[in-house]
């Protein structure tokens, strides 16, 4: 598959299917590598990691949030925890 393929393909079934579309990718992929299926297993892993882009990095398959998130990482600013929300402008 070429890449706009994969890109495309991937869009339709997370609008399809939501998040459970990347899990789904995975169990494709695992299936095919099991079968020895490799190239096939090979698409199917770059769909997922297309789908996972398309998501956002905050966002889990499973909906549980990622360590980054829970950790507050990327968020500190000056004398503010990482857990505390940032203030608003006024």
């Amino acid at each position: 598959m070429r890449e706009i393929e994969i890109h495309d393909y991937a869009r339709q079934l997370l609008e399809a299917h939501g998040a459970q579309a990347i899990a789904e990718a995975a169990r494709n992929a695992i299936d095919l590598e099991a079968k020895g299926e490799v190239e096939l297993a090979r698409t199917w892993r770059h769909i997922e990691d297309a789908m996972k882009l398309m998501r956002g990095p905050h966002h889990s398959s499973m909906g549980i949030m990622d360590a980054d998130t829970l950790s507050g990482v990327g968020r500190k600013t000056a004398g503010q925890s990482p857990t505390s929300p940032a203030s608003s402008a006024t």
